[in-house]
């Protein structure tokens, strides 16, 4: 099973795309902490999420804010231009929980309801 839980802070804006076939895609990179003293270290993640909820929540994820994230993580490996090997903590988002927002609007009950196609919570 690989379901993975954190809580931490947007590094930047949430980016929205579409794919060649129209889909929506969000990403977003938080941070998280781990140790403490001289032994804290962050880590960064970078989440995906793709249809109309990536859509609605584009809007709500900035930079700073605090967020809780449940999905599915994995380590992708890559090779720079220049040949050097790299790797990456990306994950899939299950759920997404605004726990403290930086400054930008709360979402209105309208937005949350159309934002997600199951349940109406679009976070």
């Amino acid at each position: 099973m690989n379901c993975f839980s954190m809580v931490g802070r947007l590094g930047a804006d949430a980016e929205l795309k579409y794919t060649p076939a129209g889909n929506a895609m969000m990403t977003f990179r938080c941070a998280f902490e781990v140790g403490w003293g001289e032994t804290k270290r962050t880590t960064w993640i970078t989440w995906s999420l793709v249809g109309k909820r990536a859509e609605k929540l584009t809007e709500y994820l900035r930079k700073g804010d605090q967020v809780g994230v449940v999905g599915k993580i994995y380590m992708h490996e890559y090779t720079t231009g220049e040949g050097v090997k790299r790797s990456v903590l990306q994950g899939y988002v299950d759920n997404v929980t605004l726990i403290k927002n930086s400054g930008a609007s709360e979402p209105t009950a309208a937005a949350r309801s159309a934002a997600d196609d199951d349940d109406g919570i679009p976070f």
